[in-house]
């Protein structure tokens, strides 16, 4: 299978399971995996046959930056289900990071993943 990442995505949302961190927003941090056959648009070296990641990038900014999860699971679960939904890949792996979580911690994040496949 292969894979096409994008890593190290970075935006403003509303999510959190306190008040205060929907109401005020955070950045949060996405590494999203799309994983097919890209067999097809490598042989023919097209960006027509391609996936294109410009579009995975701004559908992935529009899920964190529209809606509002209190946990980043579900957050991660909208993402795959939306590049399940609009891409022709079959297994999609989703890492949401919170850089800056709210309690008093030595750590640099937390960080959720999750991996869905096609249904079939």
């Amino acid at each position: 299978m292969d894979k096409l990442r994008l890593t190290g995505l970075s935006f403003f949302g509303h999510h959190g399971a306190l008040e205060a961190e929907r109401e005020l927003g955070q950045r949060l941090e996405l590494d999203v995996e799309l994983h097919g056959d890209f067999r097809g648009c490598a042989s023919e070296d097209s960006l027509r046959e391609a996936l294109d990641y410009t579009k995975a990038y701004d559908l992935v900014k529009k899920v964190v930056e529209r809606r509002s999860f209190e946990l980043l699971e579900a957050l991660a679960a909208a993402v795959a289900k939306e590049l399940l939904a609009r891409f022709p890949v079959e297994n999609v792996v989703v890492r949401v990071r919170k850089p800056n979580v709210p309690f008093s911690a030595s750590l640099s994040n937390v960080e959720v993943e999750i991996e869905r496949r096609r249904e079939r």
